[in-house]
């Protein structure tokens, strides 16, 4: 296994603990104004990177688990049904991870928030993390 195959593996374990601790740590909350149907999308590679886009896939499934467990906003991989969307890229190179993520509208595809991270390989955790709170503010999960 590679150096950037370390790092995916790595990654993936990372994000995939931090999902387990924070519903752990902090439990089920509940929406205030009501539930919203969500759509998060797989992160991608700008590049068309296969390692990128395995990054973002699990990235993206992690988020998936974390709104879920929330059990305050309703949860899919894909689009239909859904009034807002979540997607964005990632890229992982010379140990800095690069993630940019947008939240839209799914009638019309209007930018409701978006925001970039540039980062060092061994936070990424705490970029998913940080994506998750934003999201939550966002939609008024918090």
């Amino acid at each position: 296994m590679g150096k950037s195959g370390r790092f995916v593996a790595i990654a993936l374990i990372a994000f995939g603990l931090c999902a387990v601790a924070e519903f752990s740590l902090f439990g089920p909350w509940k929406a205030p104004g009501g539930a919203h149907a969500l759509a998060v999308l797989p992160l991608k590679s700008p590049s068309g990177s296969a390692e990128d886009d395995a990054l973002g896939l699990a990235m993206s499934d992690a988020l998936i688990r974390r709104f879920r467990a929330t059990g305050a906003v309703t949860v899919s991989a894909g689009a239909p049904g859904a009034d807002v969307l979540l997607e964005g890229t990632v890229h992982a190179a010379e140990g800095r991870l690069q993630v940019g993520v947008r939240l839209l509208r799914a009638g019309d595809g209007r930018t409701l928030w978006k925001q970039s991270f540039d980062v060092s390989a061994s936070e990424a955790p705490a970029v998913e993390s940080a994506v998750f709170d934003a999201v939550s503010f966002r939609l008024r999960l918090k």
